[in-house]
Formats: C-alpha cells, structure tokens, sequence
C-alpha cells in the first residue's frame, strides 16, 4: 500500500503544482474573485505538503499519528473536490470529469496512505 500511497502522492503532487501554476495567471487575478483563489492556493499546498511527508515517510521513517492526519485530510479533501466536480457538472450542464479523477485519486491516497500506516505497525508488532 505504501507503494500506490507513493505513486499517487507523486501525482497528485505535480497536479498540485499545475493548479498553483494556473491560479498564478493573470487571468484570475482578479479582487472578485481572491477567495476562490486563496481556497485553491490552500488547498494545492495542502496536498504538496502532504505529498512531501510521503516521500519523507518513503526515506525515513515518520511518526504514524502525521501520516494518519495526512491521510484523513487527504479524504476530506478528495470528498470536496469530487462533490464540487459533480455541482458544477450539475450546474453547467459540462461534465468536469478532472475534478472527479482528481478528488478520486486524493481518497485513494488518502486511504493508501492509513493502510500503509497499518501495515507498517503489524510488521513491527
């Protein structure tokens, strides 16, 4: 499980990258619209740090009660981010299948990452 947590944490990190990079445009830039951004802003370094405690756990070994918070955040976050795709699929009228892959590749991770957890203390038991 550490190995897919992994995988996906490299994902999801350069698609975190990507939604900073496009939040940075002059496009949005706009004073309508600085909480929406700021939510995404967040919400992208959110997921980079948690990105950075995996390939952290990956070297040396991290405390389980982090990687735990991390994994249960990452769920909640990948929640929202699925039913937020749904909503504007809804409301637009345009499936938004990226928010629905991403949100699903976050719960995925995030699960990956507590079983992981899990998996590493039996073997030490």
């Amino acid at each position: 499980m550490k190995a897919l947590s992994f995988l996906l944490s490299m994902v999801n990190s350069v698609i975190s990258s990507l939604i900073l990079l496009s939040c940075v445009s002059r496009k949005y830039l706009q004073w309508e619209a600085l909480g929406r951004i700021g939510g995404r802003v967040l919400t992208a370094f959110l997921v980079l740090l948690i990105g950075l405690l995996t390939f952290w756990d990956g070297a040396h070994p991290v405390r389980p009660e982090k990687l735990l918070f991390a994994g249960l955040l990452l769920i909640l976050l990948g929640a929202s981010c699925t039913v937020w795709g749904v909503h504007l699929s809804f409301t637009t009228g345009d499936l938004k299948k990226v928010f629905i892959i991403y949100g699903g590749s976050l719960v995925v991770q995030g699960f990956s990452s507590i079983a992981g957890v899990y998996e590493s203390q039996d073997s030490t038991v």
